[in-house]
Formats: C-alpha cells, sequence, structure tokens
C-alpha cells in the first residue's frame, strides 16, 4: 500500500497531499513550489524520517481531526447540560454516557498516522515502529523552530542537509 503525505507547502503554507510518496521525487504543490523528498527518508514501503524535512524525529498518533473531537465534546456537553436542566440528572448523565460512547467508538475505529516533530506532515500507511507522542521531544523541537526562525544555529537537531539543488527547509548541522 502506498505512504500518503499531507503537508504544509513550505513556500505558501497550504496543505498539500501526496498519494504515493514513494512514486514522487518532489512533493509539489498547487502554487508552483515543489519540495524534493528528502533522500533516505524511505526504504521500500517503510519510513524511516521525514520526506519533507528529513528530520528522524517521528511520533504516531490516532488519525482523528481535533477539531471535531473537540466539537463532539463540546456539543455533547451542550447536549447534557440542555436534559439535565429539562429532564434532572438522569438526562444529564444519559447524555454524557452517549457522549463518552460515541467517543470511544470514533477513537477505537479511527485509524493511525505517522506525523514529523520538525515540520507536522502527515504520514498515512507508513510502515514502521514509531514512539508515541512525547511532550519533551514536543517542547525541545518547539524550542529548536523558535531558534531557526530568529536565523540562528539550532542546537541538537538530528537533520541532514538537503538535497542538492534543494532549498534548505531548517538548519540541518549540530552546533557542537
Amino acid at each position: 500500500m502506498a505512504i500518503e503525505a499531507d503537508f504544509a507547502c513550505p513556500a505558501c503554507g497550504r496543505e498539500v497531499l501526496a498519494a504515493d510518496l514513494a512514486a514522487a521525487a518532489t512533493l509539489p504543490c498547487p502554487c508552483g513550489a515543489a519540495a524534493p523528498r528528502f533522500p533516505g527518508s524511505l526504504e521500500g514501503d517503510r519510513l524511516l524520517r521525514c520526506a519533507l524535512c528529513g528530520d528522524p524525529r517521528l511520533y504516531r498518533q490516532k488519525d482523528f481531526s481535533r477539531r471535531v473531537g473537540i466539537g463532539l465534546l463540546v456539543a455533547g456537553f451542550a447536549v447534557a447540560v440542555a436534559l439535565g436542566v429539562w429532564i434532572g440528572p438522569s438526562g444529564f448523565f444519559g447524555a454524557l454516557l452517549v457522549s463518552v460512547a460515541l467517543d470511544t467508538l470514533l477513537w477505537l475505529i479511527a485509524g493511525e498516522v505517522v506525523v514529523c516533530h520538525w515540520c507536522e506532515a502527515h504520514f498515512r500507511e507508513a510502515a514502521g515502529t514509531f514512539p508515541e507522542f512525547d511532550l519533551e521531544v514536543h517542547d525541545l523541537v518547539r524550542y529548536q523552530r523558535e531558534v531557526a526562525a530568529k536565523g540562528q544555529r539550532v542546537p541538537e537537531h538530528e537533520g541532514e542537509a538537503a538535497p542538492a539543488g534543494g532549498p534548505a527547509l531548517h538548519p540541518t548541522r549540530y552546533d557542537g
């Protein structure tokens, strides 16, 4: 099965979808920009590092929209409060129980997606074992991105150089 990549275009910021990562030498955007696929990011059907930026810090999470999840939570609570006012405590707790059951069902049927800590690209159908989200790594990457945004060298970054002729999407050398 082909690995599908979903990422923000480095030039315009628009969401781009690459249906078959292995077949694409570049990751093109409708705006005309094309990011080169990072060399060595794939080994057969296995994703080794981010194909967009080359960062090896990838994690897995449920493939479900956060906005939809939060919307369901807010709607469930609003229905529970309304039923609690009209029916009483049994309506309130009944609506909360239905909301929890729906949330659990959606969690069980949602697939997984692999996400890059650095550029937040999403990869579906990516074979391999990746850790779950780690807040410590996330905070380190956020700090590194703030440093990079100021034009300074990024300490402890694990990426490699961009391909020859390709744009450097972020700093790629260790400071040490």
